[in-house]
């Protein structure tokens, strides 16, 4: 299930909740709401977003696709606020190692070419840094 597919049938906000929970992983959509799998599908993204999901997909293994370009306007957007407080580049290298294996060289292209929506706090729009 893409996020597009995802925001139509259960909303934005239930949808965001669905793929912190499982993104990048298959999910067993319950049959129904009764018992534990469907009581915490519902606990998770509503009551309301849970009864769309089943209706769309219940009984079905569904995969929730990552949102990468979230995730990594968030990276980036950390790595611009840690500059910006006083980290070197290669310190903040050392940190994104083994997270997302930046190198120093990559992080200062993130730096160098950030795009100014990032400082604004809109995350994600026209995110286009090459070589990452």
């Amino acid at each position: 299930m893409n996020h597009i597919e995802g925001h139509r049938v259960i909303g934005s906000v239930a949808w965001d909740k669905l793929v912190s929970y499982r993104g990048g992983c298959e999910y067993d959509v319950p049959a129904n709401l009764d018992g534990n799998p469907g009581a915490r599908l519902s606990e998770l993204i509503g009551k309301n977003a849970a009864k769309a999901l089943i209706k769309y997909a219940g009984g079905d293994t569904i995969y929730i696709a990552v949102n990468w370009e979230k995730i990594l306007a968030t990276r980036y957007a950390d790595i611009v606020a840690r500059h910006e407080a006083g980290e070197t580049p290669n310190e903040i290298a050392l940190r994104y190692t083994y997270v997302g294996r930046y190198t120093e060289r990559q992080i200062r292209m993130v730096l160098h070419g950030r795009p100014d929506i990032l400082k604004e706090g809109i995350p994600g729009a026209q995110l286009q840094i090459p070589g990452i």
